[in-house]
């Protein structure tokens, strides 16, 4: 598994949860995923870019995989892997600190939380979780909250 972390210290408690998201969807530690930090006005940028969504926002999430069928096999993917690395490349994940700082307070619970959470969301985007629907919204809130708790910051 690989997981390039940056900024926020390497945090820690985000890769304990890209391992809890791992094993929840029993995918094997054969992936490759960038994670981010950055600041209001450098997210707002890119969700307009991006988006057409010109307002600041706490996670985004740029899936490079289209099928998933899991466990991911490499041999599945081949447009998709590192070649370096033989790992599959899911995507980036870039999470807006400056709003994760505003929302813990918000929602009375801690910073280490509410960075989690979003890089669980951003990891399960990557996985081809959506929110749109309904049905779709409950499935993906489930999944967050049960990796949510198996690594202790449930709500």
């Amino acid at each position: 598994m690989s997981l390039a972390v940056y900024s926020e210290t390497d945090y820690p408690l985000i890769r304990r949860a890209y391992r809890a998201v791992l094993e929840f969807l029993g995918q094997t530690d054969n992936c490759f995923v960038e994670l981010s930090f950055t600041d209001k006005d450098t997210i707002r940028a890119i969700n307009s870019q991006t988006r057409s969504v010109d307002k600041v926002t706490d996670v985004l999430s740029f899936p490079t995989l289209s099928k998933f069928e899991f466990p991911l096999k490499p041999e599945n993917h081949q447009d998709d892997i590192d070649m370096e690395t033989g790992e599959i490349i899911l995507g980036e994940i870039i999470i807006c600190a400056d709003v994760a700082r505003e929302q813990a307070k918000e929602y009375g619970h801690s910073f280490d939380r509410e960075i989690c959470y979003l890089a669980v969301h951003g990891f399960l985007h990557l996985f081809g979780y959506d929110h749109i629907k309904d049905e779709d919204k409950t499935i993906m809130r489930r999944a967050e909250e049960t990796v949510m708790s198996s690594i202790n910051l449930s709500r």
